[in-house]
């Protein structure tokens, strides 16, 4: 857990008699949290949009030596402005860093230009009792069609272009997660004239999330290389009008790696949209063959052949707030007057 999970108990409020009425949401909930934008909101958007902490609520409990276990259907979000009840959700997702299932709680945050947004979570133990909260909106978990490769058409997976389709099909690996993967594959007997650079490709409506925050995700698994297979992710933007917007929406130098073979890629990587975007073309490149020896020596047919696998690709709108809660806690204003622009460093605590 570290030091810094040890400030996390102050995060946490227990419902008292010295907490006035005004001041707490619903008295059936004994504990609350609050989660905090880490900068001003700067964009003059009066619409909601998704919003998402990965926040561990059973820790907060378990520091604060509370006893009862943590109930997921107690889980409330409340904006402080309104006292009004906000559609939330809370997920689980895969964190690729630390190789492990974590939960993370999403809802519809409402911008106020200049203002630091700020949200309180209500819950509670199972003890209490307390029946989940059926929201008919939430944040979507995936505007990518067909991610998992699970429908087809055909051979080939349902929405889904591919540049080479004989090279393209529709099986199971040993790291399959669902029924099946996408299936990229090229050997010796391939057709000379037939290209090894393939890319899969889909276009993606983003209209309705446009300038906002997203998380990309995608596996892949090269399971025959000899030399490593290179690949990379190109998100590509357009206008409504179809006009390409200059750059991309995750620089692609932060997905494009030398894959070993055997060896599973996992990427979940944070961009933010174009304020004019209304498409995104997902484009993953992979190239399925190595040249042949300086000195003019030819590929083995055991070198010539290459399978890739891919599958779990999700693009998720939703701004990541901190947790715990950044702060400039280490940094005091005017500690010296003659240190530069008037501050200084105390490092009194940890700086997230």
């Amino acid at each position: 857990m570290g030091n810094h999970v040890l400030p996390l108990v102050l995060c946490l409020i227990v419902l008292s008699v010295s907490i006035s009425d005004a001041a707490w949401w619903n008295p059936q909930w004994r504990y609350k949290t609050t989660v905090s934008r880490a900068t001003p909101w700067r964009d003059a958007v009066a619409t909601a949009r998704p919003a998402e902490v990965a926040i561990d609520l059973p820790l907060l409990l378990e520091r604060a030596g509370v006893a009862g276990e943590f109930d997921p259907a107690s889980v409330r979000v409340i904006d402080p402005r309104t006292g009004e009840q906000v559609p939330s959700a809370l997920r689980t997702e895969w964190d690729p860093r630390r190789l492990r299932e974590q939960a993370y709680l999403t809802w519809w945050a409402t911008p106020a230009v200049g203002e630091v947004g700020s949200y309180e979570i209500y819950f509670d133990t199972t003890d209490r009792s307390i029946s989940a909260q059926e929201y008919r909106d939430l944040p979507p978990e995936d505007i990518v069609t067909n991610g998992g490769f699970e429908e087809a058409e055909g051979d080939l997976p349902a929405g889904w272009s591919v540049s080479s389709p004989t090279l393209a099909s529709l099986d199971r690996s040993g790291r399959t997660v669902g029924e099946r993967s996408l299936r990229l594959h090229a050997d010796a007997a391939t057709d000379a004239d037939t290209p090894k650079d393939v890319a899969v490709s889909q276009t993606v409506d983003v209209a309705a999330f446009a300038g906002q925050e997203f998380l990309f995700e995608c596996e892949l698994y090269p399971e025959r290389g000899k030399y490593g297979t290179p690949m990379t992710v190109q998100l590509v933007q357009f206008r409504d009008d179809g006009s390409r917007i200059p750059g991309y929406a995750i620089q692609p130098r932060w997905m494009t790696v030398q894959m070993a073979e055997g060896q599973r890629v996992q990427f979940a990587e944070r961009g933010r949209l174009s304020h004019e975007a209304a498409t995104v073309e997902i484009i993953i490149r992979t190239k399925l063959y190595a040249n042949d020896a300086w000195d003019g020596t030819p590929l083995t047919d055991e070198e010539k052949e290459y399978t890739c696998w891919l599958d779990g690709v999700t693009l998720r709108p939703g701004e990541r707030w901190p947790w715990p809660g950044a702060s400039e806690g280490c940094y005091v204003e005017g500690a010296l007057e003659g240190a530069p622009l008037n501050r200084a460093i105390d490092f009194s605590g940890d700086r997230r």
